[in-house]
């Protein structure tokens, strides 16, 4: 065919739809809307649908937020690997089981029984290595040994984790137990009843790079993941140990997390009479008083490091130390104190590791167990003059088989009484060993025997020391 021929033959569909009438292009544009606006319906379904899916999986996210922000608080108290019965320290106990749901809030329940016998060879100790302090040398009418049963650690407490939205997650964690110290001496004629005390009550707001908590928890001075793993209730000698009401502020900061805290003040005094502002009366005091005067928070931080070679912490402390009570000479002073400490848990062959704190200050008094009411002397002529005091602790456990090992801890405590304290009765140093080995025949069950050794001096020259075998049997759930 030549050139003009297809050019021709190209042009008839031209040709023909100009040839066509004006009704037939007329009945081919309804057609087209038609189609148009169903396609647009179709798109604006699949918009709706997509926002549901969007909607859906927020939703299903922030209840897996949820759900990981328990289990990452029971992970950050228990990371042995072994098993929920296998506890890191005093705090261990936060709900690792299944959560259930009600409404769009997480909700888990978790506790422990715990069941301990102690034989206390010679003088005889107190519920634990601390409680009433460590027999100094015949102030004990018997030597014969002391042997008791005690099921006073068994806690109960309940956790719940909420989405928030664009804020995260609302978290809560509530936990009391039967270890209260004010009635551990309850009579054991008939029933051996003891009192429910309060160990955690704390809300928190926030993602886990970003939150702020609420209520009371452990102080921000303390780590427990650090704590050696003992069957004895009481910390080491040298550990920091107390929970307190705050308000905490945490943030990732750099390669690792800051914490900043104001917390429940109290200052821990000893007077010139020999009376005490509270704690445990470990210095030698004669009783408790209530001469002490809080004119201003704690103020605590805390960088965390966490990484392959375990978990490392820092800390900063300082408080406003008060006096205000005219039957003491008048007394009405105030003081600084201020306190230092790192702890850790390092990772050393397998399973084993390392863990250790050490801390110290002027005036740091209870944030060293041990130094309760030793932070400042209130002197005759009402005056406060704070004290040094500096204290740390250094456990190793090793790992026999996968639920089998044993820790090693040492730990001590050392007081720089004021001058001007001539009491006599205060303590300058303590010491405490623990040896132990733990087994789990099942995760949720720990069975663990343990040797404790502790000594203490005080200023007047005395000593005292006693050993106990302790034998306990935990039950998770």
């Amino acid at each position: 065919m030549k050139n003009g021929a297809w050019a021709c033959f190209l042009a008839l569909p031209i040709v023909f739809s100009a040839a066509l009438p004006d009704e037939a292009a007329a009945q081919t544009k309804p057609v087209a809307e038609s189609r148009i606006e169903g396609i647009e319906e179709t798109i604006k379904a699949l918009s709706e649908e997509l926002k549901a899916l969007k909607a859906e999986n927020k939703r299903l996210e922030e209840e897996k937020v949820g759900r990981e922000e328990l289990s990452a608080r029971a992970a950050s108290s228990e990371e042995s690997g072994v098993g929920s019965a296998v506890t890191q320290g005093p705090d261990m106990s936060f709900p690792r089981g299944p959560s259930f749901k009600v409404g769009d809030t997480n909700i888990r329940i978790g506790g422990y029984v715990k069941a301990d016998a102690f034989y206390d060879v010679g003088p005889q100790g107190g519920a634990a290595r601390f409680d009433p302090g460590i027999p100094l040398d015949g102030t004990q009418p018997q030597d014969d040994g002391e042997f008791s049963f005690s099921a006073a650690e068994t806690r109960v407490n309940i956790s719940t984790a909420s989405p928030a939205g664009d804020y995260g997650n609302v978290v809560t964690f509530v936990e009391a137990q039967f270890f209260d110290l004010g009635s551990f001496n309850s009579s054991q004629t008939i029933a051996n009843t003891l009192d429910f005390e309060l160990r955690h009550a704390w809300g928190q707001l926030g993602t886990k790079d970003l939150n702020v908590r609420a209520g009371q928890d452990w102080s921000t001075f303390i780590d427990p993941v650090t704590y050696p793993e003992n069957n004895d209730f009481a910390v080491p000698a040298g550990a920091s140990f107390l929970r307190q009401p705050q308000v905490r502020l945490t943030t990732k900061a750099g390669p690792g997390t800051l914490a900043v805290a104001v917390e429940n003040p109290e200052s821990d005094l000893t007077a010139f009479n020999g009376t005490t502002t509270g704690g445990l009366n470990l210095g030698g005091g004669l009783g408790n008083s209530t001469f002490g005067g809080d004119e201003a928070p704690d103020f605590i931080t805390r960088y965390s490091l966490n990484g392959d070679f375990g978990r490392l912490n820092f800390f900063g402390l300082a408080r406003l130390l008060s006096v205000d009570r005219a039957s003491l000479a008048g007394a009405d002073d105030t003081a600084l104190g201020w306190g230092l400490g790192v702890s850790g848990k390092i990772k050393t062959f397998g399973k084993d590791n390392v863990r250790f704190a050490l801390n110290g200050g002027d005036g740091i008094g209870r944030y060293i167990f041990d130094a309760q009411n030793s932070g400042a002397f209130v002197t005759a002529a009402g005056n406060l003059e704070t004290q040094f005091a500096y204290g740390g602790y250094l456990s190793y456990q090793h790992f026999w088989t996968d639920t089998v090992r044993s820790n090693a801890t040492f730990g001590h405590t050392e007081i720089n009484l004021d001058d001007a304290n001539t009491l006599g009765g205060a303590n300058e140093s303590l010491s405490s060993v623990h040896l132990n080995l733990m087994w789990n025949p099942v995760p949720r069950v720990r069975i663990g025997a343990e040797y404790i050794y502790a000594m203490r001096d005080v200023q007047d020259g005395r000593e005292g020391d006693f050993s106990r075998i302790q034998a306990s049997a935990r039950f998770d759930f």
